[in-house]
């Protein structure tokens, strides 16, 4: 099967409480659940569940996962004060957003941060496919 490899990394990028989504294994399209919205939805709640065989949650990296990121991260982080203070932010109400606005005056650290966080994602998500069996006919971008 294609995969479309921009959507399914947007997709494991974006934890959401509102919706769920899906692979398709018969086409390779990538399908949502919108609990607030049924009629946003690609795809109805009860088929998904009623048919795992064929469609296989995405489930995206919960923030207690980012923020083990953002601290494995840290550790190559040169500088001392720096590292002190983006390490603070994540036991913040909200780290995750105040690690990332902590790294707005830091391009160079904040450019690491986004190719280390991809990187994650790209692990995750080659690990996701080997384990339900998947082998794309298009290799991921990040393999090329």
């Amino acid at each position: 099967m294609k995969l479309d490899w921009d959507t399914l990394f947007d997709t494991f990028e974006q934890e959401s409480d509102t919706v769920t989504s899906f692979l398709d294994r018969a086409t390779g399209r990538i399908l949502q659940v919108n609990k607030l919205d049924p009629e946003a939805s690609d795809l109805d709640a009860e088929e998904a569940a009623s048919l795992p065989e064929r469609y296989l949650r995405i489930v995206p990296a919960s923030a207690d996962e980012e923020k083990a990121w953002a601290r494995e991260f840290l550790d190559a982080v040169a500088d001392e004060a720096l590292r002190g203070s983006l390490r603070a932010t994540l036991d913040r109400p909200n780290g995750l957003v105040a690690f990332g606005n902590a790294l707005g005056p830091t391009p160079v650290v904040r450019q690491e941060w986004f190719t280390f966080r991809e990187d994650k994602i790209f692990t995750r998500i080659d690990t996701w496919l080997r384990g339900a069996g998947i082998s794309p006919s298009n290799p991921p971008p990040w393999h090329e």
